[in-house]
């Protein structure tokens, strides 16, 4: 099914000045009901009120139809806004003597987060596992928690990933010029230094397993991601509660000529923003009833057309980023 968002995005993106579509439960009044109907959402900064209008909202942008066939089905459409209100953010304290997974970590030029520690097939070393523009190319010199800290610990990349063909990283999607944006990054941790890391998030535990969606089809996997309850830690801005509120949300790659797709989209559950800068790198987990800690997302950033406040984090899959690194959750040093 969603093989077709990039041709609705090519299609009615522009004309409808939308950053993006995505697929997920329609909203109503900006919140999301459980039974809500499956649709395509085009996202926008702004929505505007449409004064009368049938085809053209008052700026001249187009009026969406009320569906739209995708993937051999008819789906209703959804207009989504990105921004949230402003909210206040708290000071944020960097670690330095001992650091847990949800920890600073930075290249020369800006700062962001390790999510987790991961044990990788065929190495004996722990790596914390972050974002491409955090951790950067392999050999890269980065440092915990940043450079030029007092006692910074310098580390170096042993492996990255950034643009991946979409049939790769998600075998049901394959089109031209569409790639999964996997931004991420294994900072191998220095064996003197282990002792200062824990695999423990803050307030939230171990992750010690990965949670796998229905990949029996499009379908299956929407349905087995979308609404599904998250939580997240960093040392940037603590706890978030959120919920996958969108699957494959495509959008125009800066870069070239070209499609980014990205696993799916983290709607806030608890009314603060679930990115803020500096968050790049953090895990998206689902904690288990019965105890035990499921990694879902890599965070990578957020829908934010205007640079200031936002509705949704943007996130890789890490089921599908395991398989493509050979990495898994490490639970001890």
């Amino acid at each position: 099914m969603n093989s077709n968002l990039v041709d609705v995005l090519e299609r009615y993106g522009e004309r409808a000045g939308a950053i993006g579509v995505a697929l997920g439960a329609k909203e109503v009044g900006g919140e999301q009901a459980p039974d809500a109907v499956l649709a395509v959402a085009f996202f926008v900064g702004r929505k505007e009120p449409r004064n009368g209008g049938r085809t053209r909202l008052p700026s001249g942008r187009y009026i969406l139809p009320r569906s739209l066939e995708v993937g051999g089905r008819r789906l209703a459409t959804d207009v989504v806004e990105a921004e949230s209100g402003a909210v206040p953010r708290a000071a944020a304290r960097v670690q330095r003597a001992k650091f847990t997974a949800g920890g600073p970590v930075g290249n020369r030029m800006e700062i962001g987060t390790f999510g987790c520690i991961v044990s990788r097939r065929g190495s004996p070393y722990p790596y914390a596992l972050t974002n491409h523009h955090v951790g950067l190319a392999p050999n890269s010199v980065v440092a915990f928690p940043s450079y030029g800290a007092t006692g910074a610990i310098p580390a170096v990349t042993r492996a990255s990933v950034q643009l991946v063909p979409d049939e790769k990283f998600f075998p049901a999607v394959d089109r031209p010029r569409s790639y999964f944006d996997v931004d991420a990054a294994l900072v191998q941790i220095p064996s003197p230094s282990r002792s200062r890391f824990t695999a423990r998030i803050p307030t939230i535990g171990i992750p010690d397993r990965i949670f796998q969606p229905d990949m029996a089809s499009v379908d299956a996997y929407t349905a087995s991601v979308v609404g599904k309850p998250v939580v997240s830690w960093c040392w940037n801005t603590r706890r978030r509660s959120g919920v996958i509120s969108h699957v494959f949300f495509v959008t125009a790659l800066a870069r070239f000529a070209g499609m980014a797709v990205y696993s799916f989209l983290i709607r806030s559950a608890d009314g603060a923003m679930p990115s803020q800068k500096r968050d790049s790198g953090k895990v998206w987990v689902a904690p288990r009833p019965g105890g035990g800690v499921d990694l879902v997302g890599l965070h990578q950033g957020s829908v934010n057309p205007s640079g200031s406040s936002t509705r949704f984090a943007v996130a890789t899959e890490v089921a599908a980023l395991a398989r493509l690194l050979r990495i898994s959750p490490r639970t001890a040093m």
